[in-house]
């Protein structure tokens, strides 16, 4: 059994930041600069071996950031982020990760992996919309591969693995942007259940 721990505290100063502002009711694109903030957080991960050629490893980690001092200048104004997170920064985080390898005689060896991660929620805007806001998310990937033994001199190796990602099929996004004033949402959306057959070799 492996384990290691990391905490940490970090201040910043002048972090720029981009947003969706309205300018005579169209959208354009905002650079801010935030005057300071701070972070700090915990990171924890572990690795077991398991016997019989199984192995599990496991992450956490826990993110709080928090603007000291950030004004940003608007068409209605100003508006005072100070004090309040980052945003697309999930709060809570973690992995869980079960590997498996074993050799099959003279056949070749084979290993599979099965991951689960899960984040919190986030908000793709600094004001936290609700519009912009993606619930947590948990998925589940996988990986089932071979390495045939055989004598050749032109290939020194080669592996065919079948691969599945986002195996729960969950529909999610990656990013958003509010415009219109905030009567239309754009969305982009990361990939669903997908599967696919890779193929190394090395020569």
């Amino acid at each position: 059994v492996r384990v290691n721990l990391a905490v940490f505290s970090g201040d910043f100063t002048n972090i720029q930041r981009s947003s969706i502002v309205l300018i005579n009711n169209i959208p354009a694109g905002s650079v801010s600069n935030a005057a300071s903030a701070k972070m700090s957080g915990v990171e924890l991960e572990g690795t077991a071996i398991l016997g019989g050629g199984f192995q599990l490893d496991a992450t956490y980690s826990y993110l709080h950031s928090e603007y000291e001092r950030f004004i940003r200048v608007n068409t209605s104004g100003f508006s005072d982020f100070s004090g309040e997170s980052f945003s697309t920064v999930p709060r809570v985080t973690y992995s869980v990760g079960l590997s498996y390898e074993n050799s099959l005689a003279d056949l070749g060896d084979v290993n599979a992996r099965l991951d689960w991660s899960w984040q919190d929620d986030v908000y793709f805007d600094t004001d936290a919309s609700p519009l912009l806001h993606r619930p947590s998310l948990g998925l589940l990937n996988g990986r089932l591969g071979f390495s045939p033994r055989f004598s050749n001199d032109a290939v020194e190796s080669l592996t065919v693995s079948l691969w599945g990602r986002n195996l729960t099929d969950e529909k999610y996004n990656t990013a958003g942007i509010s415009i219109g004033g905030g009567n239309f949402v754009v969305w982009r959306y990361q990939e669903p259940r997908t599967f696919g057959v890779e193929l190394k070799a090395a020569f």
